[in-house]
């Protein structure tokens, strides 16, 4: 196919002014371009810039983008328009003048990496909530784009599985990258995103390419806004299967974090960095924890104390408690009958959904349903909290409550891994590995049956 040179001042599809060449991969080109017939700045992407694509590939890339269109969140952006010029596709994106998150590497705040990581996991719950599942594999700082309000902007997702046939044949042929001598690293990195953003998952002999993948790639991206550099440098996960677990100046398996922000921050990006994949949070999680935090942050301050009273002004309210302090008492008297009844009622309803869960775990042979026992969980849990709340000053019975809840806990993180498994043996048997799915199957099956075990004991 005709080599085309692509350059500054170019007029592409009759339309788009190219203004500036934004940046340049092995498989696609971006520009700043101006709309003549729109007269606005946009973001255009060309696809296989110097080969093109075969109509065959053309095919596979028109369905691929087609899924995207219907993409609408408030921290994705939007694909405005795709076509095909000269056997090359093209997309055309709004303009961020702001850029991206790389201009906050090294220099973020502890506020600014809230929200970072609240908006991006925000847009990552969307798209591996999608019915055709999508799977970023290349979330970084300079694919998180910053608009005119300052909100972060996925940017550059779609590639699946299931393209990268069609990159490789590109690449193949693609001036300056000899694919067939590339070093495994070199094609990983030219076809699935950047190394150092990569979870150690995708460097093993059966790699996985699954939605923790992305959080790890979050936690990585969050952590270098924070010190400057990613946590395990260029070979990203690859370095960390090699690393020995709690050596100084390590978190478990991850650099610790030195900047100057609180532990409730850190501790949730190493739980983004976890070495395997069943302990990182999914992007829900990550969005309700950092939401919770902002409640707590935002709350209106306790008022202030009011300012000293003049001894006389005392003395006169003295005089007004000690003659109510017999209406007090009897009133507390009254209050602690009140709340021991309320305690008590709280704590029945919570028992109540705790026993329906066990009658339905007891009777269902088939794998635990996860939607319906972390719900039931929720409900008992909320229930439980409301009965805490009651100072009944009985600490023999709010202990035992406590450590009800602390083992709910456990069985809320056991569904969170039934999850993952889900998601794994999905992408196996649409790989053709059937025999790894299988397996994957068995520890599944094990895990439920351990799941109903934790119930029982409830």
């Amino acid at each position: 196919m005709e080599r085309l040179q692509i350059n500054e001042g170019m007029l592409w599809a009759a339309r788009y002014q190219l203004v500036k060449r934004l940046g340049r991969g092995s498989f696609a080109s971006v520009w700043l371009a101006y709309d003549t017939e729109a007269e606005v700045e946009v973001a255009l992407k060309i696809f296989a810039p110097d080969t093109g694509m075969e109509d065959e590939d053309l095919d596979n890339f028109r369905d691929e983008y087609r899924l995207m269109f219907n993409l609408n969140h408030t921290n994705i952006l939007h694909i405005n328009h795709y076509d095909v010029q000269d056997n090359r596709p093209y997309i055309v994106l709004p303009f961020c003048s702001n850029g991206s998150a790389q201009k906050l590497i090294g220099r973020a705040t502890e506020e600014q990496t809230w929200d970072f990581l609240e908006q991006v996991a925000s847009g990552l719950h969307y798209l591996h909530g999608q019915a055709n599942r999508i799977i970023h594999q290349d979330i970084k700082p300079a694919n998180i784009l910053i608009n005119s309000e300052g909100r972060y902007l996925i940017s550059d997702f779609g590639i699946s599985l299931r393209m990268h046939k069609t990159i490789v044949r590109t690449m193949k042929t693609s001036e300056g990258f000899d694919y067939e001598r590339a070093s495994e690293k070199e094609k990983l990195k030219a076809v699935s995103g950047t190394l150092a953003y990569m979870g150690p998952e995708r460097f093993t002999e059966k790699p996985q390419v699954v939605k923790a993948s992305d959080i790890w790639s979050l936690g990585a991206s969050a952590y270098e806004l924070l010190e400057g550099e990613p946590p395990f440098g260029e070979y990203g996960g690859d370095s960390q299967i090699d690393i020995q677990a709690d050596q100084p100046g390590l978190v478990g398996k991850v650099p610790a974090i030195k900047a100057p922000v609180s532990d409730e921050l850190k501790n949730l990006i190493y739980s983004c960095l976890e070495e395997t994949i069943w302990p990182r949070p999914t992007a829900q999680r990550i969005v309700e924890i950092c939401q919770a935090r902002r409640t707590v942050k935002d709350a209106p301050p306790p008022p202030k104390p009011p300012k000293p009273i003049v001894w006389i002004a005392l003395a006169a309210i003295a005089l007004v408690l000690v003659s109510a302090v017999l209406l007090i008492w009897t009133m507390m008297s009254e209050e602690s009958t009140d709340n021991r009844q309320q305690y008590a009622t709280l704590c029945a309803a919570g028992d109540s959904i705790v026993n329906d869960l066990k009658q339905g775990v007891f009777n269902d042979q088939e794998l635990v349903k996860v939607t319906d026992v972390n719900l039931k969980l929720e409900r008992a849990r909320e229930k439980y909290a409301e009965a805490l709340a009651v100072n009944t000053g009985e600490e023999t019975s709010t202990a035992d409550v406590n450590l009800r809840m602390e083992r709910m806990d456990v069985i809320t993180d056991s569904c969170r891994k039934m999850t993952h498994y889900a998601d794994t043996i999905a992408i196996l048997y649409n790989e053709g590995r059937v025999a790894t799915a299988d397996d994957f199957k068995e520890m599944q099956q094990g895990l439920s049956n351990n799941i109903k075990k934790l119930i029982s004991n409830l």
